[in-house]
């Protein structure tokens, strides 16, 4: 099961990739950073394969990602003109320092995940902030790009908070059997995150003759 969630996973990575390509002269900023997010994603989940499938560690392979996948997302916000944008700097120098701390303390063999979960809080507490200022700004939410792309992001880090929360304790309790279950519904949570994303992508292809491939913030153009 857990193969079958990853290749629909890199599937779903894949057509959002190629279907970004297509209309990324319509792209506005923001959307060209998360288009650059998920071209990384399919290549650390390809690469990580391939090393697992070859005998190595691609731990390490995942915190770097963890870095770059944070900074993708907070750097949107800045382009949608999010709330508390002024301090995006200040989160991910929080969130940069955990992770410092985390590899000095484990290695970059073994998963930064206190850096991770308090990089879900960060992101889930701002993309709530982003998604209520839509709500009550955007009378047209449901065909607005944004509001799906951001819906995903949520769902899917609310989702792992407590997925990973729970993971070191079923691993050194011999929970093996749950601990891959949890995977399962990451691989889950992954799959409902990209095809949100996906379903951005589609209403700015439908509105694509209105949108300014200059446009910072999407929400004024619909």
């Amino acid at each position: 099961m857990l193969n079958t969630l990853h290749y629909i996973t890199c599937l779903l990575l894949l057509i959002n990739c190629v279907a970004m390509v297509i209309i990324y002269r319509q792209l506005p900023l923001a959307f060209k950073l998360l288009m650059a997010q998920t071209i990384t994603a399919i290549l650390v989940e390809v690469t990580a394969m391939q090393l697992k499938q070859h005998g190595y560690k691609n731990v390490p392979l995942f915190n770097v990602y963890l870095l770059l996948e944070v900074f993708f997302l907070l750097l949107a916000l800045k382009y949608w003109q999010a709330p508390l944008t002024k301090f995006l700097s200040l989160f991910y120098l929080l969130f940069l320092g955990l992770w410092l701390f985390s590899i000095y303390r484990n290695t970059i063999n073994h998963f930064a995940q206190n850096a991770f979960l308090i990089s879900s809080f960060i992101i889930c507490f701002l993309y709530l902030l982003f998604i209520i200022k839509l709500y009550t700004s955007n009378a047209r939410l449901l065909t607005d790009p944004v509001f799906w792309t951001a819906l995903g992001i949520l769902f899917y880090f609310s989702g792992t908070i407590p997925l990973f929360s729970l993971f070191d304790y079923l691993i050194s309790n011999t929970f093996i059997h749950s601990a891959k279950n949890l995977y399962a519904i990451n691989g889950i949570l992954a799959i409902v995150r990209y095809g949100f994303y996906f379903i951005g992508v589609l209403f700015i292809y439908k509105k694509r003759d209105n949108i300014s491939a200059h446009t910072h913030d999407y929400t004024h153009t619909i």
